[in-house]
């Protein structure tokens, strides 16, 4: 009778110990093996001190670390925090590598010529290389170029690229990639191709990386094991109504029989080497089983297709003044039912799952769009900022001076300090032309809790966005090296004004909206303005990542006196990432500063005083006159007479209190 092997697709992480034992040793030579730093290889099941605090995982040196199996979030460096990772909306570890065997080895050792690994397993094996894209040529986007002075040894010995479309591109030509997260903050930064080559129990070597200034390789080791495996997987895994996904598939090469069901059939024409892969449209989510026989024995394997229920919904303008027509757009699963709240059914402006209308909103709305068939629902939020009322005094755009600038911002150009990927460079005071034709600065820079500069400003443009002003652009930004964003506005004509700052959240949630917002102005000094990044929807901008991004507003008042600066201070010290992005500003115009106004007046005569209360502002001071007739208001009581948020009183002494018939006061400004 022939065995049945079912192989499982689900990204689990499984502890040491639930497979074959494959790896028994790992000798090092040629590495830098420094005492509190790049210390040798480890590989799973190992247990060692940490030697360098949080490398590899957060933890004080000297805490015992046990490696564990490939996976998402799997470090993979002894001497850095760098982890391997699924990427959200992106691509996923390959499922092939998914709670296997590996080696941690050192990054520092990336560029050692005499650097050599002997790894002893006591079973056939089949290892995977993850190499670096960057290799040689810095570019992330395509595989390593392999070759001379880059890893020739690979080419050399035999190993060949492991391809099952799990790239970026889905393209079955190209090696799968692995992400890699190098701040272990859930954010992708480079990408690592995958190869392969088939050892029998024993020692094999591994040898140097060619990779100066990048990253170092890692190694799975995946046990043969007793049967026969199949795996199929989809890339991409959730598609739109209409789009491809390509299944692929590892089968032994020896099998008799191969199917795919639903639809499919025999796979054997359509496979090479024990490797094959098609083509597939589903119109419905799909689950697609894998079913082979071989003379080791039987094995299947499955693999599912989502199609979305809810591909788009997007409004002609996100922010408009209150009451103006915007037209709200979905494209959806044609089988679908839909509705959106506050309208309700919107079946009838749906033609084969294409629909529209026009709102007015007055105030700021959040409109959800549901879709169902039968028992599967989906839904998908956005929403309409109504903008604050007022001139529009200047739109900027920050980020890269190379990147797009959004359309409108002031002076029709991106405001910035230093080109795309550009680290730890200040914004110096810059002029402006506002809308209204004044003039004035900005200038931004990187500070810390107590106001003293730190590191330096990070300037990235993520591509050529398309769209409005605050829309779907998103793709310029400037964000903290470490600390806190400072922007400091000078010149502003004296009057009171309503910010409103955007910011794009490269991941997962957690960075923007945690920001909060303070304020040093005519009315006070470091005022919680009470904002900490309103979330508002999450977009999928045309960028070059397949990340959404998280789209948060804030908006607060800050006031002029005409003279001094006006600074703003953006803290994400609470925010998961603290490296806080800032898009933009838009600065309007709400109205001037309401001039001191008296309260109240009160005569002690027992006491010969008059005590006047005006209303007033914290870093402004005061002179306080009197007058007989109104007219000549010479008679200064008091100068220099510091203000306060909300009144200041005075209290003039030594006055005949019982011999006044008719007294008027008069509170100005000092300037």
């Amino acid at each position: 009778m022939k065995k049945l092997l079912t192989c499982s697709l689900s990204l689990l992480f499984l502890p040491t110990g639930l497979l074959d034992a494959a790896i028994v040793d790992v000798t090092e030579t040629g590495g830098d093996n420094e005492p509190t730093d790049t210390i040798t290889a480890k590989w799973s099941g190992v247990t060692y001190n940490t030697t360098v605090n949080n490398e590899p995982v957060p933890g004080a040196a000297g805490t015992p670390y046990t490696v564990g199996l490939f996976g998402s979030g799997a470090p993979a460096f002894v001497d850095r925090n760098h982890a391997y990772s699924d990427e959200a909306g992106g691509i996923s570890i390959p499922p092939y590598l998914t709670g296997q065997q590996y080696i941690m080895s050192g990054n520092d050792n990336r560029d050692n010529a005499s650097y050599r690994l002997d790894v002893a397993i006591d079973a056939a094996s089949r290892v995977y290389m993850l190499i670096d894209n960057r290799l040689p040529d810095g570019n992330n986007a395509t595989p390593p170029g392999l070759g001379a002075g880059a890893m020739q040894w690979i080419l050399d010995n035999g190993w060949q690229p492991q391809s099952t479309g799990n790239n970026r591109s889905g393209d079955i030509s190209l090696p799968d990639e692995v992400p890699i997260d190098e701040g272990a903050n859930g954010d992708i930064n480079q990408y690592y191709s995958v190869y392969f080559q088939d050892f029998e129990a024993g020692t094999f070597q591994l040898f140097q990386a060619d990779n100066a200034g990048r990253n170092m390789y890692g190694a799975v080791v995946v046990p043969m094991g007793d049967g026969p495996s199949a795996v199929v997987l989809a890339t991409p895994t959730t598609i739109s109504e209409g789009d491809a996904s390509t299944l692929s598939w590892i089968i032994p090469e020896d099998a008799t029989v191969a199917t795919i069901e639903p639809g499919i059939g025999n796979i054997l024409p359509l496979t090479t080497n024990g490797q094959g892969s098609i083509m597939v449209t589903p119109s419905v989510s799909t689950t697609y089983t894998l079913s082979i026989e071989s003379p080791g024995g039987d094995a299947t394997s499955e693999a599912e297709v989502a199609v979305r229920l809810i591909d788009q919904f997007v409004a002609d303008s996100v922010m408009v003044d209150s009451g103006a027509a915007v037209t709200l757009s979905w494209e959806a699963r044609s089988d679908t039912s839909l509705t959106i709240s506050g309208i309700g059914n919107v079946d009838a402006q749906t033609v084969d799952g294409s629909g529209s209308l026009v709102v007015n909103p007055a105030e700021a709305t959040s409109y959800t769009l549901t879709a169902t068939v039968g028992e599967e629902s989906a839904t998908a939020e956005l929403a309409i900022y109504v903008l604050p009322a007022g001139e529009l005094f200047a739109l900027i755009d920050l980020g890269a001076t190379d990147g797009q600038p959004e359309p409108g911002a002031a002076g029709g150009r991106t405001v910035g300090a230093a080109t795309n990927n550009t680290s730890g460079v200040n914004l110096a005071a810059e002029t402006l032309v506002s809308d209204l034709g004044s003039n004035f600065t900005i200038a931004i820079d990187n500070v810390d809790q107590d106001g003293f500069e730190v590191g330096g400003i990070d300037w990235r443009d993520r591509g050529d966005g398309n769209g409005e002003p605050l829309t779907l652009l998103g793709e310029d930004l400037l964000k903290n090296n470490a600390g806190i964003i400072r922007v400091t506005l000078g010149g502003l004509p004296a009057g009171e004004y309503d910010v409103l700052s955007w910011h794009f959240d490269g991941c997962c949630g957690g960075q923007a909206e945690a920001i909060s917002a303070f304020v040093t102005d005519a009315v006070g000094t470091g005022v919680d303005t009470g904002q900490t990044g309103t979330a508002l929807e999450t977009i999928a901008p045309n960028l070059n990542t397949t990340a959404q991004m998280l789209r948060h507003l804030m908006e607060f008042k800050v006031v002029s006196n005409g003279v001094d600066d006006v600074i703003i201070y953006f803290d994400s010290r609470a925010a998961i990432d603290t490296e806080v992005p800032l898009n933009g500003l838009r600065i309007s115009s709400s109205g001037p500063i309401e001039p001191p106004r008296i309260v109240r007046i009160d005569v002690d005569e027992t006491n010969d005083t008059v005590t006047i209360e005006w209303t007033s502002r914290a870093g402004l001071q005061y002179s306080v006159f009197s007058s007989r007739d109104l007219k000549d208001f010479e008679n200064e009581l008091a100068d220099s007479l510091e203000g306060q948020n909300g009144t200041t009183s005075y209290t003039h002494p030594g006055i005949d209190a019982s011999a006044i018939q008719r007294e008027f006061y008069r509170v100005e400004e000092t300037p």
